[in-house]
């Protein structure tokens, strides 16, 4: 059996390689998104919170 050759050797090409470092862009790119909205919507939960707040009052 050792001296059977691996016909089953699997080789990455251009297409592929692109393929994955594009992805890799694209899912880091979605994790940086998610940072700048929850940033983003903690400061309007503020603002609409005073909002409300003064709006209750009059």
């Amino acid at each position: 059996m050792s001296s059977k050759e691996n016909s089953n050797k699997k080789t990455m090409g251009l297409w592929s390689a692109t393929s994955i470092g594009v992805g890799a862009m694209i899912g880091a790119g979605i994790f940086a998104l998610i940072g700048i909205a929850v940033q983003i919507a903690v400061q309007l939960t503020k603002v609409l919170f005073m909002d409300v707040t003064f709006r209750e009052r009059t």
